[in-house]
């Protein structure tokens, strides 16, 4: 991450062009809502995920937040509970009948 900063005031320890290390902290959430990054469908203009509702997929608008190489935060459009899909996605139809071979 580049960061470019202007400091007003007169500092001469610090010197044009110099760097720096920053750490920045932001609000902790100790049981964040993840899904498996394979899950996610993106889309043209917003991001989807399959969820398993009464025997059918629905195809479900989601928020995401940070990500690493195996989840990716929900920050909403799922709740907690809500069984997602996360293989053959591309052959999923909506209203079609679906089984769950497995549930993690």
């Amino acid at each position: 991450l580049k960061v470019r900063a202007v400091v007003a005031g007169n500092y001469p320890e610090l010197v044009a062009g110099g760097f720096a290390n920053v750490e920045l902290q932001f609000g902790k959430n100790d049981q964040p809502l993840v899904a498996p990054t394979q899950a996610i469908i993106p889309q043209a203009r917003d991001k989807k995920v399959i969820i398993y509702r009464d025997g059918k997929p629905e195809f479900v608008t989601v928020s995401t937040g940070i990500r690493d190489s195996s989840y990716v935060q929900i920050l909403d459009g799922l709740k907690l509970g809500d069984t997602i899909l996360t293989t053959a996605l591309l052959a999923v139809r909506p209203e079609s009948k679906i089984s769950l071979t497995k549930v993690n």
